[in-house]
């Protein structure tokens, strides 16, 4: 393949217990409003962030290793998703680290919590006045990006076609550029719809996570569920779309 070399980084599809660890580091993004009114204001805004990321920045490659107890290893030397035990003190006006409180909402708090983050989101809270005790986790080997061929090539091709006047094709670019991060971040709790003869849909009726089935012949029906559940076998999602 052009962009990728899986004997250079290997990608590792995690297992179930490695992406439930791991998907509790996901607390999905935020926006705050502080000065809700202004005049003569700056819009700023960073172009493929996402993309721009993936490129420079060194990724976790490999299979996990995961450690019970990390108290005792150097924060600055791992690299990986850490349960940590978190102190925020008062004095910082814009707290950074992310909690789930126990009602599913998602908070940025002062005090003590402990949570699941990426290595390097640790290592920033700690650098602007965080304490922060890893206490274990999922660590991989670090290496340079292998993203970068691809991002650089899209987003060349993305500035040619704004150039050229083609924002369809630019659009489509940025989306290309956009998945990559989505694709290897894709939830693998998903909805299957199936069509089915009698005896595989009174199986799947009986599942736990059946949302719902209509006939279509005396032979045929459609029926939908939930896949990947805590009740179900783990099929994780393929890095790979058509």
């Amino acid at each position: 393949m052009k962009y990728y070399d899986d004997k250079l980084f290997p990608i590792h599809i995690p297992n179930q217990n490695e992406d439930q660890f791991i998907r509790k580091g996901y607390y999905r993004g935020h926006t705050d409003v502080y000065k809700p009114f202004g005049t003569d204001l700056y819009y700023y805004d960073v172009n493929s962030l996402y993309p721009f990321v993936m490129k420079e920045y060194p990724m976790p490659c490999g299979v996990p290793v995961w450690y019970g107890n990390l108290e005792d290893k150097e924060l600055d030397k791992m690299l990986g998703f850490i349960e940590a035990y978190v102190v925020c003190p008062k004095t910082i006006k814009k707290p950074f680290l992310p909690y789930r409180n126990e009602k599913g909402t998602l908070i940025f708090p002062t005090g003590e919590f402990v949570g699941v983050y990426f290595s390097e989101e640790l290592k920033f809270a700690r650098e602007i006045g965080y304490t922060v005790i890893p206490i274990s986790g999922y660590l991989f080997e670090k290496k340079e990006s292998p993203f970068t061929g691809f991002v650089t090539d899209l987003f060349s091709s993305r500035l040619d076609a704004k150039k050229s006047g083609n924002e369809a094709l630019s659009y489509v670019y940025k989306i290309l550029m956009n998945s990559l991060y989505g694709r290897f971040g894709i939830n693998p709790k998903s909805t299957i719809t199936d069509i089915c003869d009698v005896e595989r849909y009174k199986q799947l009726i009986r599942k736990k996570d059946f949302i719902f089935s209509d006939k279509l012949s005396d032979n045929k029906y459609i029926v939908s569920y939930h896949t990947n559940t805590e009740t179900d076998y783990w099929n994780p999602p393929k890095n790979s779309a058509v």
